[in-house]
């Protein structure tokens, strides 16, 4: 049997009394697609049978790590102690009734103190710690899957990018001792 796996998915449905879709993302373990079926009524029980994938996607890789599932009672040691987190980037601009994806001309990067929101439902701009406008880098290659990079540089100093399809944007940040 084949090693379990990292799924990532992005759920759509209309509830009953919803006039327009919704959307979750989900992550689960499995060894195939077809076997995240009961884990996925689980974790959305009122869409009951209105569900569908829009997207998905098995996690095999983040940066430079690979993305290994290893069973509890393998008796396996702790590879790392580096956490993986998910950060979603679609958002809403304020007085705007439409969803808003970063663009070509220029990406808001929000650092947020409320780590732990569900995508833009307890948002509150009062809680950012910063917001940094970034004009967007045309790559030349396909970037399939969203890839978050921390450079470390000499004394201190490093960049953060966030990578996309064929954009990118970076910011140099300063550690203080």
């Amino acid at each position: 049997m084949s090693s379990p796996k990292l799924f990532m998915l992005l759920i759509g449905c209309r509830p009953a009394g919803r006039h327009t879709e919704q959307h979750d993302v989900f992550f689960t373990i499995g060894h195939q697609i077809k076997d995240l079926i009961p884990a996925i009524k689980i974790f959305w029980p009122e869409a009951k049978n209105t569900m569908h994938l829009d997207a998905w996607r098995e996690v095999k890789q983040v940066g430079d790590y690979d993305v290994a599932i290893i069973p509890k009672q393998s008796g396996a040691k702790q590879v790392s102690a580096i956490k993986l987190f998910f950060i979603n980037l679609g958002g809403y601009k304020p007085d705007e009734f439409d969803e808003f994806h970063p663009g070509k001309e220029e990406w808001t990067i929000i650092i947020n103190k409320n780590w732990n929101q569900h995508l833009t439902d307890d948002y509150l701009q009062q809680d950012d710690i910063v917001r940094i406008k970034l004009k967007p880098e045309q790559l030349n290659e396909n970037v399939e899957r969203l890839q978050y990079y921390i450079e470390e540089k000499k004394d201190n100093k490093g960049v953060i990018a966030v990578a996309w399809e064929k954009v990118k944007v970076f910011f140099d940040i300063t550690i203080k001792d």
